[in-house]
């Protein structure tokens, strides 16, 4: 052989293992390209994922606060329902009971057989539950 056939055979050994070595990259790129691919799909379906998980986020928020705000309202209507009973039932009815503890009444009791420690007790329950009620406070009763 001659250096000429030398050297083409050399440039074509050359050449073959370029080809080699491009086939195997392309073969690399191909498949990174389908592992980004796949990467990519996943990445789709996650930022889908946390966009319906905001939105519930976001409308589960907004339930409970209208919920809070209902909330907000029945309480209210429980109080002005509770301060009315106590205005108009409760501190009258109680101020009868307190006004009916005279020492007559004590005697009337006692003459009747009642346990005058127990309706003394019963008495100082009713005294500190119009306290309670702060129905002395209140100029209506």
């Amino acid at each position: 052989m001659t250096t000429s056939d030398e050297e083409l055979t050399r440039l074509t050994q050359a050449a073959t293992e370029l080809m080699e070595n491009v086939q195997a990259l392309n073969r690399e790129s191909g498949q990174q390209f389908v592992n980004l691919s796949k990467t990519a799909k996943f990445n789709r379906r996650m930022i889908w994922g946390l966009t319906a998980s905001f939105a519930l986020d976001v409308l589960l928020t907004i339930l409970v606060a209208a919920g809070l705000l209902s909330l907000n309202d029945v309480t209210d209507r429980v109080d002005a329902t509770q301060d009315t009973q106590k205005a108009q039932v409760l501190c009258p009815l109680y101020k009868l009971f307190i006004a009916a503890d005279t020492p007559e009444n004590r005697e009337r009791a006692k003459g009747a057989g009642q346990n005058l420690e127990d309706r003394a007790k019963s008495f100082e329950i009713i005294r500190h539950s119009y306290s309670v009620l702060k129905c002395d406070e209140d100029p209506t009763n």
